[in-house]
């Protein structure tokens, strides 16, 4: 999973909670002072820098009372004003919600392994009265209609080439040996692949076309809009697509070659757990759509997992220290406002001159904002839009470690350098703790750790579950044949 703060636009917390740094109160405090009445002429603009201030005001015994008078005043407006408006950001800031995110899981979650588990009926029963009706001495067993769509699937690109060798018959013979060559050497290894291994292929297929998408402009704004996971966009549906979507060519190419390894070695767990069911009568022809679902809703909960992180424990401490950092800055406004001690300085303050001779009046004293501004980079950092597959693919190497214990993984850097998976899904979660820690943004490292839970889950409870509904769709499949009651498989 990808934070992307380029391709994600304008997704952050400025949108819905306006960060403005806090105003100084100069003109503005004094403009709603209360006026002091004078006796005296008001100020007029004349050479003499004296004539401007008021005689009483001259001699600090006879005007002191009255100034500090004035500067307290000043002082709890615009402390009052602020404290006010501190509450108001604080009472009404968007707070992002998750019991919409997590109801649209739970029944994406119940739709997908559904419907997967009726596509694969659909499929197993073609496949099993093609057998039936087309090769009596045939025994329907998992093997063989694993073989019996391999066979299809050949005599298919055999006829394609076929096809395409015929409508090349008028260009010369150089021209057809090459486009045949070219056609064996793409095809040939799709025919030989095994089941697991074309599926994930298909869900890689998938991925790219999405990514191919993502890069033409015309569909950018579409895909930007509903292809990124944005914690404060509201939007449930953005926790599945972007589990397709990519920031850059690396990111797309790490995860899909990472998915293309893990990804087939949890389709032949699905497909060992497949044939452990045959004894029974519940066939299964293929394990694509069976690791389809499993890989939707696994990229599902790794994003959803990211969202309640950000909006139940990131956002909201976040907003706290906020809220603090602009108290504290108000607080430091409110008194360089009463630091004006004479109404020379007042005015002065207050007021640009309109003399150009005239010395430039020195500014109130600005705040530190070095802290509210550390703390808007942190908001906009943590709250991030997420995309990319990486917590899918977690889930597919949690699973690969747990099932097949003694494999060993290679990494890119240093290269030549293996190690026990086991060991490699341990560095992997401790690289993410350690993310956490430190506070890195560039990675969702919530989502990975999401990813990695549900594959641990997964492995100890999904093959019963998906077995338990294999069944009864199994079940529904023949009573809706007209067979009347179906015994319960065991």
């Amino acid at each position: 999973m990808w934070l992307g703060p380029a391709r994600a636009g304008a997704l952050g917390v400025l949108r819905t909670a306006p960060l403005l740094p806090c105003r100084t109160f100069s003109a503005r405090a004094f403009v709603g002072a209360p006026r002091v009445p004078s006796p005296y002429r008001q100020f007029s603009w004349t050479r003499n820098l004296a004539a401007r201030i008021p005689p009483g005001s001259r001699h600090p015994k006879d005007g002191t009372p009255e100034l500090e008078k004035l500067s307290e005043t000043v002082r709890e407006q615009a402390q009052a004003e602020q404290a006010e408006e501190l509450g108001t950001f604080y009472e009404t800031v968007a707070r992002p919600g998750v019991t919409r995110q997590v109801l649209w899981f739970v029944g994406f979650s119940a739709f997908a392994f559904s419907t997967a588990a009726w596509l694969t009926e659909r499929s197993t029963n073609y496949w099993v009265d093609t057998i039936r009706y087309g090769s009596s001495w045939v025994a329907v067993t998992n093997l063989n209609l694993r073989i019996k769509q391999q066979q299809a699937l050949v005599e298919k690109l055999r006829g394609y080439h076929r096809s395409i060798h015929s409508f090349l018959s008028a260009f010369p013979i150089t021209v057809r040996a090459n486009v045949s060559k070219l056609f064996v050497t793409i095809f040939q290894p799709i025919a030989d692949a095994s089941a697991p291994k074309k599926a994930v292929w298909k869900v890689v297929a998938a991925t790219s076309v999405v990514f191919i998408l993502q890069n033409i402009p015309r569909f950018q704004p579409f895909m930007r809009k509903y292809f990124v996971h944005s914690a404060l966009s509201g939007m449930s549906i953005t926790m599945l697509t972007s589990t397709f979507a990519h920031a850059e060519i690396i990111h797309f190419l790490v995860n899909m070659f990472a998915l293309e390894g893990f990804g087939s070695s949890t389709a032949v767990h699905f497909m060992k757990h497949a044939d452990l069911d045959e004894v029974h009568g519940l066939f299964e022809a293929s394990p694509f759509w069976h690791f389809v679902a499993f890989f939707c809703v696994a990229g599902a909960f790794s994003s959803l997992t990211q969202h309640v992180v950000q909006v139940k424990v990131t956002y909201p401490r976040l907003i706290r220290q906020y809220a603090a950092a602009l108290a504290r800055q108000a607080a430091t406004a409110a008194s360089a406002v009463g630091r004006t001690k004479t109404w020379a300085d007042a005015v002065q303050r207050a007021t640009p001159t309109r003399r150009r001779w005239f010395p430039r009046p020195t500014p109130i004293e600005k705040p530190p904002v070095s802290e509210v501004q550390v703390l808007q980079g942190k908001l906009k950092r943590a709250l991030l839009p997420s995309l990319g597959a990486s917590g899918a693919v977690y889930s597919c190497l949690v699973i690969t470690a747990l099932a097949f214990p003694n494999a060993e993984v290679a990494l890119f850097f240093p290269p030549g350098f293996s190690m026990n998976i086991q060991t490699g899904v341990a560095g992997a979660i401790l690289f993410d703790l350690t993310g956490i820690v430190l506070g890195w943004s560039f990675m969702a490292h919530w989502a990975h750790l999401g990813g990695a839970l549900f594959g641990y889950l997964y492995y100890y409870y999904g093959p019963d579950l998906w077995r338990d509904l294999r069944r009864e769709v199994h079940a529904m499949a023949l009573r809706s044949q007209g067979d009347g009651p179906v015994k319960r498989l065991a």
